[in-house]
């Protein structure tokens, strides 16, 4: 019987998937998926081959779990360079600019896409609506229209040297509230009294 890593067969599992998504993300720095075999993959994550089919039975759902995995690092970085900023407007920009960076990131390194999972990045941007229109700062509006149209017109932007500014000018602009003064300007740049309503 295999040896089990972690206290349970359940923690096992995680971390033998952890494993195996590392290799994945490895190779795919070396290599087209296409040309990624399990051999490989058992010799990178030292998993036996028969073992991998019992977690992912073809590459496709491997490369799934990696997207989710990618997904979620990523919707936490963007939580992480979101929260600081007070203003609803200006969670928004730095949503929006994050967003535009981590597309930036995984065009130039081969990353699996942000836009894999959307799920928790959803939920996020949601939070920073919502807290915009108890605050007044955003008009009320249907977020699960909103969310999704918000989050498909940031994929949709130029590059981020190209666009950025404007970008968040659209998007805030879209959810309710004109703040084409400190669009593109770092928090703290810029003092409060600028922001302007009515554009």
């Amino acid at each position: 019987m295999p040896k089990i890593e972690g206290g349970s067969v359940a923690d096992h599992r995680q971390r033998v998937r952890r494993r195996l998504i590392a290799a994945l993300r490895d190779l795919l720095a070396e290599k087209p998926f296409g040309a990624i075999s399990y051999a490989e993959l058992a010799r990178r994550s030292g998993i036996g081959r028969s073992a991998i089919y019992n977690h992912f039975p073809d590459r496709e759902r491997l490369l799934a779990a990696l997207a989710e995995d990618e997904s979620e690092t990523a919707t936490i970085d963007l939580g992480i360079r979101v929260d600081p900023a007070d203003d609803p407007r200006e969670q928004l920009a730095a949503y929006v600019a994050a967003r535009l960076q981590h597309r930036q990131e995984t065009a130039s390194t081969g990353s699996v896409p942000i836009g894999s999972n959307p799920s928790g990045r959803h939920e996020l941007l949601d939070r920073i609506l919502q807290q915009g229109i108890t605050s007044g700062v955003f008009r009320p509006q249907d977020l699960a229209v909103t969310v999704p149209m918000i989050d498909a017109a940031i994929d949709a932007a130029p590059e981020l040297t190209d666009g950025l500014a404007e970008a968040q000018r659209l998007v805030v602009n879209a959810a309710g509230a004109r703040w084409p003064s400190l669009v593109g300007a770092s928090r703290g740049q810029v003092p409060k009294a600028q922001i302007s309503e009515d554009g």
